[in-house]
């Protein structure tokens, strides 16, 4: 061993900055490759932390939203009637805390602030998803009188009370200039970060909306044996809940007759909480995964490595012959030929480890300092992920063993006598092998950079995109809830007070960063319409700047009253100005609303979803929405605005935590694990761009170092400088062309791929190609060029004196 690692140290100090190009190289490489592999873990085992996840399923059904066939909001009465089928062992139902209501509550300890969100949820919620107590108990008994009793993460528990067994502590929640006292009765183990069960203080939701058809929560249930045909099963839970609502026909009263004909169109479906994550067919606010990102990632980590072992194996190969003469010096003294293979092969596997370590270590230290810039889902500590960690020390030995097999067997494969009788050099197929190898690296670089081009064209497209209306200068906030109209009418007369506000309005939801807006299906006039929709106030068109090219906008004397969008317009000719619409299917008066403007198509849902679609605008001066925005004048402070918007919005919201943001934010929010995967895309391709130029610099030294003689004789026989740059330049200028041809039409494949996850997505124009071209091959031509004007620079005597 300490043989072994003196030739390690040996070749380091001969070839200082080689050597040390190559650590670099390596460590980035096992670095991403991590990385990249807690990633891959992060989304493939989502869910997967849950007790007993192979018996949870999600119950979705089939409400309309957009292009979506299920979504996983389901009413409180479909829960209810689940409780009472075979095989089901719990039920867990609670509110969706991700549908853009406010759930966030100030508590004190002290007169510090702290901010949590609270869930209201059925008496067997956490029961059903977890049995890991830490203290008290995880259901509420019937028993339980007292209203304010919660059960509480072992995070909140140990910021709040500074340990986790809170049982039976109150904690003082500040709501409406005064103090709440809640009671702890139990603590439990938090959920794991890539699950979608929110880590929050839960509180016992006893019987609001149980006769309620509001489509407003997520619902799990437990099964003691999975049933083999779900589809029946899903079948029994219709008729149950049909039988429900004839049990319960007094609490239902007028809706009975109404409430049943929407169960009996409606579809169940229940999908494993495995693989809900990846469910791309059923609507969810939380997060959700796309098969095609997790193939790009695993072909990234293929590929990162692949380039590094190219760049290790190149490194090897061409520092082999300098060191022929010492190594078989030692097999003329005696040195077993196999034994010397094999202590070269384990230099390479020890570097290797090395630097993998190395990697792994500056991962792990990543997880520890409070950076939240990195586009990473979860934490990159070792301790999460430890068979990712394991499965990379594992691909450095085999680096290692694969680097130093070629350059061992060619390095010993000569008879000693020809090596130490003259200068030696690598053979043409050792040569021939090289430049393959450099060629392919090459390959890789281009192909992820034009991959990287096409999603940067798309991530501008989201951003940039016209969206049908003005979004600069707008902020927003959710509210708590629903405000009266008395409340609703101080809050916009103390917005309207700030200097640089021009309009405030309200909405029940956020045009372009939602995609699940309400949906109407009804039949009107012998049609049958079907159109997405979203209830605003009488300024919501101006403060938007949407544009109206038919009639007017609403006024403040106008009762319930729709404008729709040129789609709907084009969809029903026969819904002209003056006309009256339904805007829900229990309507019992045909004049329900009337149509009294047109409005440009916009963009109300996503990226993901068709947009050029009807959608309406429904005028509800009483209950508007609880979704607030706000429009300041360009050139204004707009940081004094915000901040003099939060006070107010905050006093109305009596103490909760409650802001005002940018509207842009909701947009990019709506679109962080797409604009995550395109970062994380960026990040693979600028280090595969590292690695290789570390990998061509690190050949080009050793080419100039084998060549400098012929250099010298050119250089005497007249060559000009720019000749000899020149000489060693086009060979590689080939290369990158045709790597590039190549590496093109594959990276435009991937990127058409990838994309298709969008409704709307761009066309990859030709300019990206030809910038990828100019920007990679630019940086390898002149890494290139470099060492080409160091070697044709050098004094041609000295040079041939010594050779």
């Amino acid at each position: 061993m300490r043989e072994i690692l003196n030739n390690i140290i040996y070749t380091a100090r001969r070839f200082k900055l080689a050597t040390t190009l190559n650590i670099i190289g390596l460590i980035v490489a096992f670095a991403s490759f991590y990385l990249l592999l807690t990633q891959i873990d992060y989304q493939l085992s989502y869910n997967h932390a849950l007790d007993d996840y192979q018996t949870l399923y999600r119950v979705e059904s089939d409400y309309e939203y957009n292009e979506w066939d299920y979504s996983d909001n389901v009413c409180r009465p479909f829960a209810e009637a689940l409780k009472r089928l075979n095989h089901v062992d719990g039920v867990s139902l609670m509110r969706d805390i991700h549908d853009g209501n406010n759930f966030t509550f100030t508590f004190l300890k002290g007169k510090k602030r702290l901010n949590y969100d609270i869930c209201w949820c059925n008496a067997t919620a956490l029961s059903t998803l977890t049995n890991r107590l830490i203290d008290g108990r995880l259901e509420w008994a019937a028993t339980d009188t007292v209203p304010d009793l919660r059960i509480i993460p072992a995070s909140i528990a140990l910021e709040y009370f500074g340990t986790t067994h809170a049982a039976g502590k109150k904690m003082d929640l500040l709501y409406d200039d005064s103090i709440s006292h809640l009671t702890v009765v139990g603590v439990y183990e938090d959920f794991p970060k890539n699950s979608e069960i929110p880590n929050c203080i839960y509180g016992n939701m006893g019987d609001i909306d149980k006769y309620q058809f509001l489509s407003r929560y997520k619902c799990y249930v437990k099964f003691s044996i999975v049933p083999k045909d779900l589809k029946s099963f899903c079948d029994s839970l219709k008729q149950a809940i049909l039988a429900d609502l004839d049990a319960n026909a007094d609490q239902y009263g007028k809706q009975l007759a109404n409430n049943k004909s929407i169960v009996s169109k409606t579809n169940f479906k229940l999908t494993p909480l495995g693989s809900s994550y990846f469910e791309y067919s059923t609507h969810t606010s939380g997060e959700n995964g796309f098969k095609p990102m997790i193939t790009i990632l695993e072909l990234a980590c293929l590929l990162i490595i692949l380039i590094a072992t190219i760049n290790f194996l190149n490194f090897s190969l061409a520092e082999s012959p300098l060191r022929m003469r010492s190594v078989n010096i030692r097999l003329v003294l005696g040195a077993d030929r196999h034994k010397m293979r094999m202590k070269l092969i384990a230099e390479h596997i020890i570097m290797s480890v090395a630097t993998c370590v190395a990697g792994l270590a500056i991962c792990h230290a990543l997880s520890m300092l409070p950076i939240t810039t990195l586009p990473l889902s979860g934490s990159p500590a070792l301790n999460s992920h430890w068979l990712a960690a394991a499965v990379t020390l594992g691909t450095a030995i085999l680096v290692g063993v694969v680097a130093g097999s070629y350059p061992a067997i060619f390095t010993t494969s000569f008879p000693p006598s020809m090596v130490l009788k003259s200068t030696f050099g690598l053979t043409p197929q050792g040569r021939k092998l090289r430049m393959v190898l450099a060629s392919l690296q090459v390959f890789i670089t281009l192909l992820m950079t034009n991959y990287m081009g096409i999603l940067i064209l798309q991530s501008h497209h989201i951003v940039n995109a016209p969206y049908g209306f003005d979004k600069e200068q707008l902020l927003f906030a959710n509210l708590k809830e629903l405000p009266e109209p008395e409340e609703r009418e101080e809050l916009e007369q103390s917005l309207m007070h700030i200097p640089d506000v021009e309009d405030v309005t309200f909405a029940s939801t956020m045009l372009g960063a939602t995609d699940g807006h309400y949906m109407i299906k009804v039949r009107h006039q012998g049609h049958l319409m079907g159109y997405n929709c979203t209830y605003v106030d009488h300024d919501f068109m101006r403060t938007m700047g949407i544009k109206i090219v038919e009639g007017r906008d609403f006024t403040r004397d106008d009762g319930t009253a729709v404008i729709i969008n040129k789609a709907a317009r084009r969809m029903w000719p026969w819904l002209g100005l003056g006309d009256y619409i339904l805007t829900s299917a229990d309507d019992e008066q045909a004049d329900s609303a009337r149509v009294v403007g047109v409005c440009e198509n916009i963009r109300y849902g996503t990226l993901r979803v068709n947009s050029n679609q009807p959608f309406v605008f429904i005028l509800d001066q009483d209950y508007p929405g609880d979704k607030v925005i706000m429009r300041t004048g360009a050139g204004g402070d707009d940081a004094r605005s915000r901040q003099q918007a939060d006070r107010a919005v905050r006093t109305f919201s009596k103490g909760l935590a409650t802001r005002m943001a940018p509207y842009d934010k909701s947009l990019s929010d709506s679109y962080s694990n797409e604009l995550r995967f395109f970062n994380q895309v960026y990040m693979i391709a600028f280090f595969s761009m590292v690695i290789t130029l570390i990998g061509l610099f690190c050949m080009m030294m050793f080419e100039t170092e084998y060549r400098r003689r012929e250099i010298a004789i050119r250089k005497v026989a007249g060559a000009s400088t720019g000749q000899v740059v020149w000489m060693l330049c086009r060979h590689y200028g080939w290369i990158i062309l045709f790597c590039f041809a190549t590496a093109a039409p594959i990276a435009w494949h991937f990127g058409q791929q990838t994309l298709s996850y969008f409704a709307e997505r761009v066309s990859p124009q030709w300019w990206i190609f030809a910038l990828s071209l100019l920007l990679v091959g630019g940086i390898m031509l002149g890494t290139v060029l470099l060492q080409g004007l160091i070697a044709a620079r050098k004094n041609p005597a000295s040079t041939i004196k010594t050779e």
